[in-house]
């Protein structure tokens, strides 16, 4: 079953990280980790003005650029408190990641990179 996961999404074993759950000091002297997180936290809640709506990628594998898009408005409007509240375009990542698969797939780490190396355009820009 991981083999036919591995031919749908285009992820590889090898590149999947593993997480641990540890506890750590900060240099401020917070303990963080497992023990000290709250038992439920709802993002719409905490930020109800910044979490953008659920969208419908077709029928184009493209749950990559959704997420990451998403992630990345989400955070502008999270980190300048409502301030920046922009939808942005999967369809710019679909079309010009070529690290990416398009409607094949993709890997969040390549999209990131890309993120932060060429930008993405607006929905309004680039409609999907």
């Amino acid at each position: 079953m991981f083999n036919e996961f591995n031919k749908v999404t285009k992820t590889f074993s090898n590149l999947i990280p593993s997480i641990k759950h540890q506890e750590r000091r900060l240099k401020s002297g917070k303990i963080v980790g497992a023990s000290n997180m709250p038992r439920s936290f709802d993002a719409r809640e905490k930020w109800p003005d910044c979490i953008g709506p659920i969208r419908d990628q077709l029928y184009c594998g493209a749950c990559w650029a959704f997420a990451s898009s998403g992630m990345l408005g989400d955070r502008f409007c999270i980190h300048s408190n409502g301030q920046i509240n922009v939808t942005l375009a999967p369809q710019d990542l679909v079309a010009c990641n070529f690290e990416n698969f398009g409607c094949s797939g993709g890997l969040l780490v390549n999209t990131v990179d890309f993120l932060q190396t060429e930008g993405v355009a607006s929905e309004k820009c680039m409609p999907y």
